[in-house]
């Protein structure tokens, strides 16, 4: 399936020695494939070419809107770094695997790969040139941000060589101690095939009456009420229990009504300095965007979604339209009490 009707040229060929490389437009077919499971073959889209940065755009957004779809929780954010990363291969043979109901996501190339694999995760090392900075930050941070973000939500990023030539950058979300495949086999006792109820030995009969077993419900005579007295002797009236006057009140006033309990407090989860700046600032400002909440924190990208996410597995936080953030009603009553 491709994304619009737009006829792109053949993939570009290599550039040859000694000439800059064109940045402008990238004119290769980029191709997502999606597994829905694994005895099918998978579903494939294509990303038709177009200026670099509208290249970069759809493609990002397209890998992130079909994760989505089956179940993924990847953000956006580490789908677009990692898509940028294209730009070093001169986006030659473009292959996005979306796997694992969206959770895990492998970007693999056939550009001249990566030789120091462990330097590019660290901060600084990069190999971007001044064209490539027309489009990317170009300063080393892109892969450190992904692998942060992973390593706080419990996933995994992997580089890796491509058969022949390129690299195969893996990100995800599935805990290496899971099976990432076991809920795609549909087997006896998954949804699809249900487990049949174990059976139970059935307990004999008690016999029942003829009114039972009419449906009639038999009266029962009811419980004589309970007296603290004694019997009364024969040819006496039963006691009475004494009538008890009001106790009186010696100061000639309406006794005093009690004060109405004051409510307890709202019980808050542990939250560090910046997720409670976090819940401040909304509570102030009513709604804001993970850009405003970075802009006024200055916290980084993936450390304020690593936040947000907390917050709102709290149910402190909710989203509002176009990832906007703004407090729940518990929200508002634990940021009262900060």
């Amino acid at each position: 399936m491709k994304l619009n009707n737009i006829e792109h040229s053949p993939a570009s060929e290599a550039v040859p020695a000694g000439i800059a490389p064109d940045y402008t437009y990238v004119n290769t077919v980029g191709r997502i494939a999606v597994y829905d499971d694994l005895r099918s073959a998978p579903r494939i889209m294509e990303v038709p070419p177009a200026d670099t940065a509208s290249y970069i755009d759809s493609l990002s957004m397209t890998i992130y809107q079909q994760a989505q779809a089956i179940g993924g929780t990847i953000p956006h954010m580490v789908i677009r770094e990692v898509s940028e990363n294209f730009i070093h291969a001169q986006f030659q043979e473009v292959l996005v695997s979306i796997l694992d109901r969206g959770n895990t996501i492998r970007f693999a190339d056939h550009g001249p790969g990566i030789t120091s694999k462990d330097k590019v995760q660290q901060l600084g090392f990069s190999s971007a040139s001044e064209p490539m900075r027309n489009y990317i930050r170009g300063v080393g941070s892109g892969f450190p941000i992904v692998r942060e973000y992973l390593e706080v939500s419990g996933g995994t990023i992997t580089i890796e060589d491509n058969v022949g030539t390129g690299t195969v950058v893996t990100v995800s979300l599935v805990r290496p101690e899971d099976d990432p495949m076991e809920d795609w086999e549909e087997q006896p006792g998954s949804a699809a095939y249900p487990a049949a109820p174990a059976p139970q030995a059935m307990a004999p009969a008690a016999p029942q009456s003829y009114g039972q077993m009419a449906g009639y419900q038999q009266a029962v005579a009811p419980m004589p009420a309970y007296s603290p007295y004694p019997p009364a002797p024969a040819g006496y009236p039963a006691y009475q229990p004494y009538p008890q006057a009001p106790a009186p009140n010696p100061y000639g006033y309406a006794a005093p009504v009690a004060a109405p309990m004051m409510p307890a407090a709202v019980p808050a989860p542990v939250l560090n300095q910046r997720q409670r700046d976090i819940l401040r600032y909304l509570a102030a400002e009513g709604m804001l965007s993970n850009k405003d909440l970075i802009a006024r924190t200055g916290v980084p990208d993936a450390t304020m979604s690593v936040d947000i996410k907390k917050l709102c597995e709290f149910g402190l936080v909710q989203t509002t339209g176009r990832g906007v953030r703004s407090l729940t009603p518990y929200g508002q009553q634990v940021a009262q009490t900060l």
